[in-house]
């Protein structure tokens, strides 16, 4: 009886641990379609955006790769995923004419955002045309998703409590009628 016992806490911890280390959850994205206003056009050899740290941009890092979070681009298309941005960002792209060319200052209104890059021969300009998800709705999905696994956990808490109390109870029983 005793080893059944131990099993079910057991399974109970394997089956609920790789939920308590999902990385779950919507992340915010962006895609980015880029247009030249330049012939020929250059082949894209290095790509970077920015988050800055004041709206001015006057001090800005590198947006890391980093698990799902990521900025990648080809020739005409960028795309972003990223565990939140900053409210202002800047892009660089170096082209195969030795030129890099850095955007304005642009910011992110959309959780799934969609921007155009136009580059121009000395310059880029980033602006977003569209996108879907709302920030809040996103926040009350997840917060909701929360609720309902600590609901869960919290059950499964009590069950395990319960039958705690119950083995204890009948041991004590067992030796009370033993002596």
């Amino acid at each position: 009886m005793r080893g059944k016992n131990r099993i079910f806490p057991i399974l109970l911890i394997l089956l609920l641990a790789p939920l308590l280390m999902a990385d779950t959850g919507p992340k915010p994205s962006a895609v980015f379609e880029i247009e030249y206003e330049i012939e020929p056009i250059p082949e894209l050899t290095e790509y970077a955006l920015f988050e800055c740290v004041d709206a001015a941009c006057a001090e800005t890092y590198l947006l890391e790769e980093l698990g799902p979070q990521h900025f990648d681009c080809t020739q005409y298309e960028c795309s972003s995923m990223a565990y939140g941005y900053a409210d202002t960002m800047k892009i660089a792209l170096t082209f195969a004419d030795g030129i890099t060319r850095t955007s304005n200052i642009f910011t992110k209104k959309h959780f799934n955002a969609e921007y155009r890059i136009t580059v121009r021969a000395e310059d880029l300009v980033v602006r977003e045309t569209g996108g879907s998800g709302n920030p809040f709705t996103t926040f009350l999905i997840v917060a909701i998703s929360a609720i309902c696994f600590v609901g869960i956990l919290v059950v499964v808490g009590i069950v395990l409590i319960v039958r705690s109390i119950r083995k204890k109870r009948r041991a004590a029983e067992e030796t009370i009628e033993a002596n």
